[in-house]
């Protein structure tokens, strides 16, 4: 963690540039006040009237974690739940309503002795909280910091014994992966995961965006094609991407849907010579949803935004894994999803989502 990611560019600050983490560490905390009041944890956080959430700034772990976050949202004034997360996850927390019940950090605003960076302390210091709920990973101390200036009496973290005291309670799920995660806390908050996960494709289905652009395109037949890299292994190559569009396009129409225009690039030859179109919204756009209400079938690799199509959509999707890996974890949370070998001949893909997708 470099120093310059943590406090304004301020001469005052220039010493904490040279200095030791572990210093600046001890600073923070002295700041936000070292004591750590002694409490009694009842696992009920469903209870808790007024919720602090730092959000994950990773878009898949963020992905996986919207069912539990839209359940706790639920019934929740502007006054009693408030969500920290960074800029890029505005257009997507928009869409689902949430835009007034978070801050949008900037990494540079968000450092100590910037005036946003004071405006959420005020914010965290002018009334008292009952749960923080820090799903952060990589903790940084200006977020630490924020976490222990709330004083609420639950700071909850995954993993975090050694950041006492400024979280004060330790999750440890099963395994690493953020479903174990979601999984431990809906027991937490007493949460009945099916009906969360229900809510979450209601919340996903009823929204809507001004920014869509129509395609006109019958969606009968339309399969929506995600170009976005996945989160391990290789990306689309141009031959394998040929390939599984010519199989394919004797049953469907194709729709290539990517999370940043550039990742059109490398395609934008072939995709011409095949015809296939290219989505006007890119996924990390709210439009997304629209999309995902027209056209109900995604094929994808196993990428951060295959698990927001998973847990908040209504489609159809089909997640090609890469060999003989174990079934990605987003498979077994609902009946929608279906799992394939990426090495799978193409023309064998094509009757398989054939069978899935269209009707008889």
């Amino acid at each position: 963690m470099k120093t310059s990611t943590l406090f304004a560019d301020q001469l005052r600050y220039a010493p904490f540039r040279i200095m030791p983490l572990s210093w600046i560490r001890h600073w923070f905390l002295k700041r936000a006040g070292v004591e750590s009041g002694v409490f009694s944890y009842h696992p009920h956080l469903g209870e808790c009237k007024r919720v602090l959430v730092f959000l994950p700034d990773d878009d898949y772990e963020l992905f996986v974690m919207l069912p539990l976050i839209l359940a706790v949202v639920q019934g929740k004034s502007t006054e009693d739940l408030f969500l920290v997360t960074e800029e890029k996850h505005r257009h997507l927390l928009k869409a689902l309503g949430l835009e007034g019940k978070c801050h949008f950090g900037t990494p540079r605003g968000m450092r100590y002795g910037e005036s946003e960076f004071s405006q959420v302390v005020n914010r965290l210091t002018s009334q008292e909280w009952d749960l923080c709920l820090f799903l952060r990973k990589d903790f940084p101390l200006n977020s630490l910091y924020l976490a222990k200036c709330s004083n609420a009496t639950y700071r909850m973290g995954v993993g975090c014994e050694s950041q006492y005291p400024f979280l004060n309670i330790s999750l440890r799920p099963l395994d690493t992966t953020p479903y174990h995660l979601r999984t431990l806390l809906y027991q937490q908050f007493r949460f009945d995961p099916d009906t969360a996960a229900k809510n979450a494709l209601k919340v996903g289905k009823h929204r809507t965006s001004a920014q869509a652009e129509p395609v006109h395109l019958s969606s009968s037949n339309v399969l929506l094609l995600n170009l976005e890299p996945p989160r391990q292994g290789s990306p689309w190559s141009s031959d394998e991407l040929r390939r599984v569009c010519e199989a394919l396009s004797k049953q469907f129409r194709l729709l290539a849907l990517v999370s940043d225009p550039s990742q059109i690039g490398p395609y934008s030859d072939l995709l011409e010579s095949l015809q296939v179109r290219t989505a006007p919204v890119p996924a990390t756009s709210g439009a997304l949803f629209d999309l995902l209400r027209q056209y109900k079938g995604v094929l994808t690799l196993d990428t951060p935004h295959a698990h927001l199509f998973v847990n908040l959509s209504e489609a159809q999707v089909c997640l090609l894994q890469e060999g003989d890996s174990p079934v990605n974890e987003a498979a077994i949370t609902n009946t929608r999803t279906t799992v394939f070998n990426r090495g799978l001949p193409p023309y064998e893909l094509a009757e398989k989502m054939a069978k899935l997708y269209l009707a008889p």
